[in-house]
């Protein structure tokens, strides 16, 4: 029976290596029609497609048939750079398929003078672990940008699915589709760019899968070393700073609360988010020109624009009280004085400033929360997004009802950091939320757990796991939701072309 047993894995990892194979081989190796690739990069309708696709990996138990829809899976992050290369199609950050655009050109251009023995200017020496990266497999492919780019989007898709089975198994099938779908919309514009958005994204979905599986099988050293692929995430692509200290606090008074070695552990933990800074500090003095004393300027215009009165990068940068601070010593202090006389000449900065980040988080369609949902018209993505906001409305209050557990107790203190960072780097200033591509899983899990919920609820199960099933009911239950999403992917299709 062993024998057996292990013949069968031995099956199973070659069909999956084989069809994994095949997948990369005909997206990005093979010429084809531009228009399926683009759909899967631009469009909204393909949602409960990818969705479904998702919900069948997490929900069939037989092992054969997940060995054939992970690599499906895969391939699904593939497909919008193998739009992209076939199209030849221009976005924000890419210009004619693979040439760097607008910030991906400087980032391009730096990391090519750092190949060739020079220096980083400072707006990529700033945070240049992602650049470096790419130097190192430009120099490894002799400068080969499609090797790179089809070796980051692999990354990625690797990062994402390795979650998928730890949250079917914890929260349900239905969670583990929604919290792919997320991050696959999420990401997608940023396939095939030279922008540390990627790698980002990519760090900070391993340390889910670290902090997840560390609470899970109450492993105090798994979750240091999430803390540790978190502070490198947030350094590759700084985004809600904010969550480090909120859950330090909690991984000192919650999670470590009877531990015999909870200094020992505290003190490890800190050490591990301090860790991704001294690495960056440390590429940075490596890239940067010996002596030049690299700031981030961009920081200080978020503030200001803050105290006056919710003003976006763009009109800050225009303040002349301010950009003579840029490059001097006391940048932060001719910022702490220059926003005080503001607040003093216009006390009612503070309450417009709050007006504005919530206004812009909710309503938004561009910049708001789950503003990467895009690709049809307004209203649909609007109706798409308040749906989304609703999940994780109802994923948060389940999360606040069983806040005495270790895990959703951390996903509170998670969502506390993300928020409370708004008012430091409001969500109006960067496009379809990109700042938060190492914390964009936080609010993809927490809609997911609020799906799972209600979808429980409707079948009338007290747990939030849903029990395992035999593969009849699995198949059956999984093409009667194909047929009905394929269904509404079609109505949405229609109605958006109308």
């Amino acid at each position: 029976m062993k024998t057996a047993d292990k013949a069968n894995k031995w099956i199973t990892v070659v069909i999956f290596g084989g069809l994994m194979a095949l997948t990369v081989r005909i997206t990005l190796f093979v010429p084809a029609d531009r228009n399926i690739g683009l759909i899967f990069r631009q469009k909204l309708f393909i949602l409960p497609v990818v969705f479904l696709l998702a919900f069948a990996a997490a929900a069939v138990k037989n092992r054969y048939l997940k060995a054939v829809i992970y690599p499906l899976l895969f391939g699904v992050f593939l497909l919008p750079l193998m739009g992209l290369w076939n199209s030849g199609s221009s976005s924000q950050y890419i210009f004619a398929g693979t040439i760097p655009w607008s910030d991906a050109f400087i980032h391009h251009l730096n990391t090519l003078r750092f190949l060739f023995g020079g220096t980083m200017e400072q707006s990529s020496a700033i945070r240049p672990l992602a650049l470096t990266f790419n130097a190192l497999i430009l120099y490894l492919t002799n400068n080969n940008g499609f090797v790179l780019y089809g070796l980051t989007a692999m990354l990625i898709a690797a990062s994402v699915l390795i979650n998928l089975p730890l949250i079917a198994a914890q929260f349900g099938p239905a969670a583990a589709a929604l919290f792919f779908t997320n991050a696959f919309f999420f990401i997608r514009p940023y396939l095939g760019s030279f922008m540390t958005e990627p790698y980002g994204f990519a760090v900070g979905m391993l340390s889910c899968f670290l902090l997840v599986r560390g609470m899970l099988s109450r492993k105090p050293v798994l979750i240091i070393t999430g803390f540790l692929a978190l502070s490198l995430a947030l350094n590759i692509r700084p985004s809600a700073m904010f969550v480090l200290a909120t859950s330090g606090i909690w991984f000192f008074f919650h999670y470590l609360r009877n531990n015999q070695r909870r200094f020992l552990f505290a003190a490890l933990a800190l050490c591990a988010m301090l860790a991704g800074f001294a690495l960056s500090k440390l590429n940075t003095y490596l890239v940067a020109p010996a002596g030049q004393r690299v700031t981030n300027d961009q920081a200080a215009l978020y503030i200001y624009g803050i105290c006056m009165g919710g003003r976006d990068t763009y009109y800050a940068m225009a303040q002349p009280e301010l950009t003579s601070l840029f490059g001097t010593n006391n940048l932060w202090q001719g910022v702490w004085n220059i926003c005080q006389t503001e607040l003093t000449s216009h006390p009612e900065n503070f309450w417009s400033a709050l007006r504005i980040i919530w206004d812009a988080l909710l309503l938004d369609p561009e910049r708001g929360a789950y503003s990467y949902f895009d690709g049809a018209r307004n209203g649909i993505v609007q109706a798409v997004r308040f749906s989304l906001m609703a999940l994780w409305v109802v994923g948060l209050g389940f999360a606040w009802r069983k806040r005495h557990n270790h895990l959703y107790s951390f996903l509170l203190m998670m969502v506390l950091g993300i928020l409370l960072f708004q008012f430091v780097a409001p969500a109006y200033n960067y496009y379809r939320m990109r700042f938060d591509a190492p914390v964009n899983w936080v609010s993809g899990l927490i809609s997911a757990i609020g799906l799972q919920f209600l979808i429980n609820r409707i079948l009338q199960k007290k747990e939030l796991i849903v029990p395992s099933c035999n593969e009849s009911q699995s198949f059956f239950g999984i093409t009667s939701f194909a047929v009905a999403g394929i269904c509404f992917s079609v109505a949405i299709a229609i109605v958006d072309r109308r």
